[in-house]
């Protein structure tokens, strides 16, 4: 296969965690409505970029939460406490002699009033408003977050699979070399039939790992396909590696990740929450203070006797025990909730803080004791089995368990370098930077 230069990002750190996805079948077949009407060139080439960007934009969660944001900037211009002016027109006097010519009234007005709510409880209502819109879009931001983690998440499981398919490729080799070597010493009288027997079992395992690791790559692939929302109709990929996976190791500290905290998306989100309730609390209060009514009119008594008032009115909160107060209440008692909400959302990310930073650790000490030794070690060990089986020195449960020991070693490499890459992708969060796949 053909390899990629190594660069100094993350991106080319992980030399090989890229995923280049190529058309397998032509054309893309005819996208849902709304998708075609974006006159979306088709997909030729689906990188990490390009798939954390179609996430985005496709990703139901999401955009549910930016229609909430244009929700709530509508909401904000309605917020104002201003009602409609009511335009009112009044005759009175009309006697019931009027068809015999008599005057038609005795008074005619004209009037238009206009209800404005409480100052105080508007300005904290839109007070309250657009820190639920900042709330919002704080939320945005974590889960695009969120999400940005989940599709390099897949790319790290889907070339991890990848890896695992590879080394059960040379488990089927090494079993295939094997009952070849086995049934040329069975020729010079050098193995029995028992000896066949057991690599012939050995080859069928081998074949059938390989057949389990196949399954578990598509089903992988797939998982990144629905992660980046492509429809069925666009899933007709075939998935070329450019290259393997591999450690480059990445230096962070633990006071750094714990000093994000104070910074990750989620907790920003909820603090906004808790200020949004703060001044839903305050313009429940002002809410209770008179709101007030203007109304101008003109006044027509006669021939003579035109008119003009103006008047002004103000309301009593008379029933306050039975209305304001409890909305007054129950503003207090959700901003109590965010407030519960909030500690909830710093718990939840110290513990998960906590068991990735572990994680990370443990991860990279495994990785860095197999690259500086085991790998090495457990390659000339199976190489030395193996001509000392040839030459007759070691028999084949030696030969036998030595290929296992190798195999479940190169397993466990594999399965650390993966845990290194998940992990390090969850401390983005917490660093406030992106770490894998940075140069995209």
């Amino acid at each position: 296969m053909e390899r990629v230069t190594h660069t100094s990002t993350l991106w080319s750190t992980a030399r090989g965690i890229g995923v280049v996805v190529l058309l397998a079948a032509g054309a893309f077949s005819a996208m849902p409505p709304a998708l075609r009407a974006q006159e979306r060139a088709p997909i030729e080439v689906l990188g990490v970029r390009d798939a954390i960007g179609l996430a985005l934009e496709r990703n139901p969660a999401v955009n549910r939460t930016r229609q909430g944001i244009a929700a709530l900037e509508g909401e904000w211009w309605s917020g104002w406490g201003l009602e409609s002016p009511r335009v009112s027109y009044m005759e009175e006097g009309i006697p019931d002699g009027q068809e015999l010519g008599l005057p038609g009234f005795l008074e005619r007005r004209w009037s238009v009033s206009q209800q404005v709510a409480s100052p105080l409880a508007s300005y904290y209502g839109l007070k309250r408003t657009s820190a639920e819109q900042g709330a919002l879009g704080l939320a945005l931001d974590a889960q695009g977050a969120t999400l940005r983690a989940a599709v390099k998440r897949s790319y790290v499981e889907l070339v991890y699979a990848r890896e695992i398919l590879h080394l059960r490729e040379q488990e089927v080799e090494l079993a295939r070399d094997l009952d070849e070597a086995v049934r040329t010493r069975l020729e010079v009288g050098e193995a029995a039939e028992i000896d066949v027997m057991k690599a012939e079992l050995q080859v069928a395992e081998a074949e059938s790992n390989h057949a389990e690791a196949t399954r578990q790559f598509q089903n992988t692939r797939y998982g990144l396909f629905n992660v980046v929302g492509l429809d069925p109709e666009e899933q007709r990929y075939e998935v070329a590696f450019p290259d393997t996976l591999v450690y480059v190791p990445v230096e962070i500290t633990e006071d750094a990740v714990l000093a994000g905290i104070e910074s990750a998306p989620d907790l920003l989100a909820a603090e906004g929450r808790v200020r949004a309730a703060s001044m839903g609390v305050s313009a429940a209060w002002w809410s209770a203070f008179p709101s007030l009514q203007l109304q101008f009119f003109t006044q027509d008594l006669g021939t003579g006797f035109d008119f003009h008032g103006f008047q002004v009115g103000f309301s009593v909160p008379l029933w306050f025990p039975l209305n304001e107060r409890g909305a007054v209440q129950q503003a207090r008692a959700e901003e109590r909730r965010r407030q519960w909400q909030q500690q909830e959302t710093l718990l939840a990310l110290k513990q998960q803080l906590e068991q990735t930073w572990h994680g990370y650790e443990t991860s990279l000490a495994v990785i860095r004791r197999y690259s500086e030794d085991v790998n090495a070690r457990a390659d000339e060990l199976l190489e030395l089995t193996r001509e000392g089986y040839l030459l007759g020195e070691l028999d084949l449960l030696t030969l036998l368990d030595t290929q296992r020991t190798y195999l479940a070693s190169r397993k466990r490499y594999w399965d650390a370098l993966r845990g290194y890459y998940l992990h390090l992708i969850d401390l983005e969060r917490f660093v406030g930077r992106e770490i894998v796949f940075a140069g995209g």
